[in-house]
């Protein structure tokens, strides 16, 4: 283990990352799979302590810059305080970024400070498992444990890092977008549940979306609803078309780091449903590179991800051919009917402001561009 690139990586909060570190650890040795409870600013151990065949574990972490000779009071004050916190605890897992040094005495490998910080430990009824450098090393090579190693040793950007780029791509996406329109004190908002809990059902299904409407008639507010209803139970991946004009397929996913289509397909590939999305899809018409929609939609399909499409109403049938003739990949279309000018009466007598008499500029405020204007 390289304890510098620890060191780099997680510079300025050392101690905070190898408590990080040493909690998934102390889970993983005792098969945890749930995580322990713990209080804010909890005393003693770390968390409260675990039971196991009638035993009671706990753990502390230590991240020394000083030598563990130098800290013997801080680690018997943890055994005292532990104990006195928790009197059901048997077993103390002390997680140290350091190692002991031998002792010199011929009779003896302990040093004296470690005599007597166990000494401490039996009379207290604790007994210690030291957790030192040469433990830590092992634990991190084990394959269950490579996560845990990526996290806090990795330099090179890994699957975190991707999952969070795309979260943060969505994010910023999405944070402009509206769904309500404001209006002195009061919101005018169209309840679209139905509308999103049907391209849920269909997403679940597997099957490729095209939404399609005017342009400003709440594609995009729908699309974001959808998210933020269900982006914390499925992946969702969002991209504007436009953004799919390049001249490789890796550069879509050079958000942050230099990731690949391939890294984008395996750090998912253990989905059962997942959804990507291309927003404004009419834009995809003007993509130069022909080689990226053919590589991205039938690999997308391959990996079983269903797409959702957003388009004006005038690209529908285009897109529509497109997705059945060269991909195969027929497309369930649903429709954003302009609001009726029953609603449009709802709103303005319940908000107090006047519609226009003229029914072509009636026709135009029942797109929600104009409404808002």
């Amino acid at each position: 283990m390289n304890w510098k690139a620890f060191e780099v990586k997680n510079e300025h909060k050392e101690a905070w990352a190898f408590e990080q570190m040493s909690y998934l650890l102390f889970c993983s040795e005792l098969n945890n799979h749930i995580g322990l409870f713990r209080y804010k600013n909890q005393a003693g151990v770390e968390t409260e302590p675990i039971e196991k065949d009638g035993k009671y574990y706990g753990f502390q972490s230590k991240f020394y810059t000083d030598t563990i000779s130098k800290k013997k009071k801080d680690l018997i004050d943890s055994i005292r305080k532990s104990k006195a916190k928790n009197p059901q605890l048997n077993e103390i897992y002390f997680y140290i970024n350091q190692e002991f040094s031998e002792s010199s005495s011929k009779n003896s490998k302990k040093p004296q400070y470690q005599l007597e910080i166990e000494k401490v430990a039996e009379q207290e009824g604790i007994t210690i498992q030291w957790r030192v450098r040469s433990h830590l090393e092992l634990q991190l090579s084990l394959p269950k444990n490579e996560y845990i190693k990526d996290l806090f040793f990795n330099l090179e950007p890994n699957k975190t890092d991707l999952i969070d780029e795309v979260f943060k791509h969505n994010e910023q996406l999405l944070g402009a977008i509206q769904t309500e329109i404001v209006f002195g004190t009061e919101k005018i908002k169209i309840d679209r549940s139905d509308l999103i809990e049907s391209i849920a059902n269909i997403s679940l299904e597997g099957k490729n979306i095209i939404i399609s409407g005017e342009g400003g008639c709440g594609k995009t507010s729908i699309l974001k609803e959808f998210y933020n209803t269900y982006y914390k139970n499925i992946p969702i991946c969002i991209f504007k078309a436009n953004e799919l004009n390049v001249s490789h397929i890796n550069d879509i996913f050079h958000i942050e780091h230099k990731f690949t289509f391939v890294d984008f397909l395996n750090i998912y590939k253990d989905e059962t449903v997942k959804t990507f999305v291309i927003d404004s899809a009419e834009r995809l018409a003007e993509i130069s590179n022909n080689d990226i929609l053919t590589t991205l939609i039938p690999q997308l399909k391959e990996n079983n991800w269903n797409i959702i499409f957003t388009t004006r109403n005038v690209y529908l049938n285009d897109l529509s051919f497109l997705l059945k003739e060269n991909f195969q990949s027929p497309s369930e279309v649903t429709c954003i009917p302009p609001i009726d000018t029953e609603r449009l009466k709802i709103f303005s007598d319940k908000l107090s402001f006047s519609l226009p008499n003229n029914r072509k500029f009636i026709e135009r405020l029942s797109n929600l561009f104009y409404l808002r204007e």
